[in-house]
């Protein structure tokens, strides 16, 4: 077979894989994204490539014409991804909150924050500090990853559970879109520390003028426009076009697609340029079509069994619970909530599931971890995600105005 026919049978056995197993998980009421995880797995150097080598290196080659479609597609998927996520921000969670937020949301981000690089420093063989790495850059990383909350994520969960629009639901999401933007802007600012040519004045001030443009257009684009709910159609296809257009030429001046495209969907979110319908429609293309190749493609990647770390693995657990949930329920209780929601907020925000794999890819890309640590934050993306949803659901019944009736299948799409 050709190296272009195995590109497209390598692409066709991933997809298919992450799309059953992320259907299987789903119908046992688990996260979708632990089925495309999984499948990456099945496919990867975990078990088929131990099984059946051959295989695996004819299907999923390391490099070469190839490789490089399901590379491309897998890219493309996280960059969607994370526009999408940004399209989350809903500017109106920023507002009416005060005193609560301000207290909910900075202990959510400095204890947790504040606990990694701690923990970095004081044991940094637990975290495999490699000979001569800059400690520094690891303990940001790792306080990044640790620190963020994942907004598409508790969207899901609050939704699933009946308190996406209730008062306790709203603070979470604000408190949640305030950690993500700023625990992204340090990363990004991480990765841009990282990168061997530009300055950063000249990046910043790139990216600075490459989002002023890319809102002027949308903002000029939504203005010829009739509707006023946002465009749909061709136009919404423009908007979506232009904002991965930026999100692309931001990285070809050093700032990382996916950050680019984080910050281009909260454009769209903050000028309400989509109709709820494309929204929608955009949303569920993505999740569906392209979101499921990057997960998987993350399990190919990386022999799982032979890397993953028992020890290493509570560890960071511990740490990642310990920081994010004393940090959001000290902060609520300082905001005035009771004991009670005081702990749906912390559960609720703990959740980093999708956008900590997304932090943990990255920080593996630029080696700043090794293996089992990348294996490690995966499985703390994942659990800390898995325990949200029943905490809040055994807690939520102290909160007043909870919905009874919850929209038990919108949780998975996004986990």
């Amino acid at each position: 077979m050709t190296e272009a026919g195995l590109a497209l049978l390598g692409i066709a056995a991933a997809w298919s894989a992450a799309h059953l197993l992320g259907r299987f998980t789903a119908w046992l009421r688990l996260p979708g994204l632990i089925g495309e995880l999984l499948a990456g797995v099945a496919l990867g150097a975990t078990v088929l490539g131990a099984l059946a080598p051959g295989w695996h290196n004819g299907l999923f080659p390391g490099e070469g014409l190839a490789a490089a479609p399901l590379q491309t597609l897998s890219r493309i998927g996280l960059v969607a991804f994370m526009f999408v996520a940004g399209m989350e921000v809903n500017p109106a969670y920023l507002r009416g909150h005060g005193r609560a937020l301000a207290w909910i949301s900075s202990f959510g981000l400095l204890t947790p924050f504040a606990i990694s690089v701690a923990a970095v420093f004081a044991f940094p063989s637990a975290w495999q500090l490699a000979t001569g790495q800059d400690p520094l850059l690891l303990a940001i990383a790792i306080a990044a990853i640790l620190s963020i909350s994942s907004l598409p994520v508790i969207a899901r969960i609050l939704l699933s559970l009946g308190l996406l629009r209730a008062q306790t639901g709203i603070l979470i999401l604000t408190a949640a879109t305030l950690d993500d933007l700023v625990g992204l802007s340090i990363f990004a600012v991480l990765l841009d520390r990282l990168e061997p040519n530009g300055s950063p004045g000249w990046i910043l001030l790139m990216a600075v003028g490459a989002l002023a443009g890319l809102a002027v257009l949308f903002r000029r684009r939504l203005g010829r426009t009739p509707a006023r709910g946002g465009v749909t159609g061709w136009a919404a296809v423009e908007v979506v076009i232009a904002g991965m257009a930026a999100a692309f030429a931001l990285e070809a001046v050093g700032v990382d697609a996916s950050m680019g495209a984080f910050l281009a969907g909260v454009i769209v979110a903050r000028l309400g340029l989509l109709a709820p319908s494309s929204h929608e429609r955009l949303e569920s293309i993505v999740l569906r079509w392209l979101t499921p190749l990057y997960f998987a493609s993350i399990g190919l990647r990386v022999d799982f069994a032979s890397h993953f770390n028992a020890g290493l693995a509570g560890f960071v657990l511990a740490i990642a619970c310990a920081g994010k949930l004393l940090g959001c329920l000290a902060g609520a209780r300082l905001g005035g909530k009771g004991w009670g929601e005081a702990m749906v907020i912390a559960f609720g925000l703990n959740a980093r599931g999708a956008m900590g794999i997304v932090l943990t890819s990255a920080a593996w890309k630029h080696k700043l971890i090794t293996e089992e640590l990348f294996v490690a934050l995966v499985i703390m993306a994942l659990v800390t995600a898995l325990m949200s949803a029943p905490a809040i659901r055994l807690l939520k019944r102290r909160l007043p105005g909870a919905s009874e009736a919850p929209e038990k299948d919108a949780v998975q799409a996004l986990v």
